[in-house]
């Protein structure tokens, strides 16, 4: 694999009880060498925060055997219904109320 025009990488991810998340990698160009990186701090849960969305995580009460919930939250959500107009022609409910 080494001689391979891309990397191979697996990223690995832990979140432990404490709140932080410890992250490694492992690159077929490394021969996957274990590369670990700082801690980082999942405030409330959130493992990945982009503009538009995020991911957050919680431990269930599942009698004592160890699982995640992960939860994918969209920063803005829009909810369109179309409907048809007398003339037949499709438009959101939303504007439908405005022309009213």
């Amino acid at each position: 694999m080494e001689s391979y025009e891309t990397d191979f990488v697996i990223a690995a991810h832990e979140l432990g009880a404490d709140g932080y998340m410890r992250c490694a990698q492992f690159g077929s160009r490394e021969r996957f060498r274990c590369e670990t990186s700082p801690e980082t701090e999942a405030p409330e849960g959130v493992l990945l925060a982009a503009p538009s969305f995020q991911v957050r995580t919680a431990p269930p009460d599942h009698h004592g055997i160890p699982a995640l919930v992960f939860a994918f939250e969209e920063s803005t959500r829009m909810n369109v219904w179309k409907v048809k107009n007398r003339l037949g022609c499709a438009c959101s409910a939303a504007s439908r109320c405005a022309e009213k």
